[in-house]
């Protein structure tokens, strides 16, 4: 807080003309998930500083200053946002600095923390799709695999979570380290003693079907089925194998039987528009791709959103979220292995139409009342094709309502995307230019990657960047292609311009792309890329922290 505000208006003018003000009191304010309360400091300079906190109804607390099981909640639950939530646009904040949290430091920190507060972790909640936040399924284990896949450092993860046998957990990290066969070997033994075990049963079919191995991942699916009924992610992954086996209609009877479970998201801050603000461009880290239409607004392609046509606004497929967007994605699927004609085709078999007469719910009470109303029905002239009709509509289903619903949602979706596709063919053929703003083509990307049709959704998110730099299209290229070097920099630069210093999709790509070639060479390749601006020196400082860290290709 001392270096933040003693480093205002230092190197720049504030509202065209040096400051004639100066800080004399600051507050640190940091919201702890586990204990539920608003911690905070303030700090006067020069002078003392005070520590309160708040509850979630706005009483004050006087706690101990030396409370170190509220120092590590806080500390954890800062880095829970960091991880999960810095690159999610919804939560995006401007006019806030962002601090790169992960030194060597920073890093044995958080794993000391989370092996104290292991068992605390299903107080902090969990994933819209998990039913009960338990000890393996929580925001603090999905934060732990996020800093995994950012800094790459798994043997210390694997030591600690050794330590407090924390095996379900383990099971993911291994796999994710290619340490195989000792995830096999632990996934067998858990299993073994504890045959319900539906976390481990998960990670064993999720592990057969990545290795293209559905036929064992199927039992396993079914089984963490049968152990946990009431959670959606086991249907999910048992969807997904019957995907992979091509039973289709089986696909459908598993998502019609899955409980979705409603989306609660995580708290999102609120900001309040400054009476006059002022946001003056750092004077390192320049690039000029990156800041030439984002010198006055964070996202000048949004401004375009009124403009945008109204069919492709109102699609309800870009507000679906939690278990309703995990089933969105199979249905999707499905569109894409079988066009939506046979879709419906298959649809029209399994469930009922709105068109076709209920059948009777009374069931015969044994097998000699089934062959006496056959044999009634035969005398009074019904024919064999309206016997197979009457038995067909009795196999059918009812096709629950979310379920239904989430096809309309499809509907909608293809029916645009299909008319964008022909218009675009159209003038295309005529050559005549498809005259569509920034923001449309950004949305239309989006559309087409929801429905899987990847090279399109590409396609669409280049040609918004070519008419205005935008970090939503360059985040999305970055997700497609994660060892993009051009790309990761120009977004490093975006957020620089935006005071953020820490991105976990950079970070990631970043590291990446140093296992793979090695921390000399692309040093030497920004260099060649972006020549003497700015921009070289940040990338620098972030490969330099790479290198601190030790991540895989730093001697290189």
């Amino acid at each position: 807080m001392t270096t933040l505000t003693s480093s205002l208006g230092e190197y720049q003018l504030w509202f065209g003309r040096a400051p004639q003000w100066k800080v004399t009191e600051g507050t640190y304010c940091s919201w702890n998930v586990f204990s539920r309360v608003d911690v905070r400091v303030s700090a006067t300079f020069p002078g003392s500083t005070k520590m309160y906190l708040l509850t979630a109804d706005g009483i004050p607390q006087d706690p101990s200053e030396d409370d170190e099981v509220l120092w590590n909640e806080l500390f954890m639950s800062a880095m829970m946002r960091c991880l999960l939530l810095k690159d999610d646009d919804i939560y995006f904040m401007e006019h806030t600095r962002h601090e790169n949290p992960f030194s060597l430091h920073g890093v044995n920190q958080f794993l000391r923390c989370f092996e104290s507060l292991y068992r605390r972790g299903p107080a902090a909640g969990a994933a819209s799709y998990v039913q009960v936040p338990n000890l393996s399924d929580n925001y603090m284990v999905d934060a732990l695999y996020r800093l995994i896949d950012v800094t790459g450092l798994y043997e210390p993860v694997i030591e600690m979570l050794e330590r407090i046998g924390a095996n379900e957990i383990l099971a993911q990290v291994l796999l994710k380290a290619d340490r195989e066969v000792d995830a096999v070997k632990l996934l067998v033994d858990g299993v073994t003693e504890n045959p319900r075990n539906y976390s481990l049963l998960v990670t064993e079919a999720d592990f057969c079907l990545s290795k293209e191995r559905s036929d064992l991942a199927l039992d396993c699916a079914r089984r963490a089925v049968s152990a946990a009924p009431s959670d959606f992610y086991p249907w999910y992954v048992l969807c997904k194998i019957y995907l992979s086996l091509e039973q289709y209609d089986q696909v459908l009877l598993s998502l019609n039987s899955a409980p979705f479970i409603p989306f609660v998201g995580m708290d999102m801050q609120h900001q309040n528009p400054g009476k006059k603000s002022h946001r003056p461009l750092p004077t390192d880290g320049v690039l000029d791709d990156a800041w030439q239409f984002t010198a006055d607004k964070s996202d000048p392609v949004a401004a375009q959103a009124t403009t945008v046509q109204p069919a492709l606004a109102r699609l309800p497929g870009a507000q679906l979220r939690g278990c309703h967007a995990l089933a969105y994605d199979i249905l999707a699927t499905l569109n894409v292995k079988l066009g939506w004609s046979e879709l419906m085709k298959l649809r029209s078999q399994i469930f009922w139409m709105d068109a076709e007469p209920p059948a009777s719910s009374d069931k015969p009470q044994d097998e000699a009342n089934a062959n006496a109303e056959n044999s009634a029905d035969d005398a009074e002239g019904t024919t064999p094709r309206e016997a197979m009709v009457h038995r067909t509509l009795r196999s059918k289903r009812l096709c629950e309502r979310r379920v239904d619903r989430l096809f309309m949602i499809l509907f909608e979706d293809v029916r645009y995307y299909s008319a964008w596709q022909r218009e675009a063919v159209h003038r295309e053929s005529q050559k005549l230019p498809v005259e569509k703003s920034a923001f449309e083509w950004q949305m239309f990307g989006t559309l087409a990657e929801r429905l899987h049709y990847v090279d399109q959704a590409k396609t669409a998110y280049k040609k918004s960047l070519a008419m205005f730099f935008n970090h939503r299209s360059l985040s999305k290229l970055l997700r497609f292609d994660v060892y993009d070097l051009e790309t990761a920099v120009k977004l490093a630069a975006w957020y620089h311009r935006w005071y953020n210093e820490f991105s976990p999709l950079v970070i990631e790509s970043l590291r990446k792309i140093v296992a793979r070639d090695g921390l000399t060479k692309v040093k030497y390749q920004v260099e060649a890329i972006f020549g003497k601006q700015s921009i070289v020196q940040l990338i620098h400082f972030y490969l330099d922290n790479l290198a601190a860290l030790k991540c895989t290709g730093y001697n290189m």
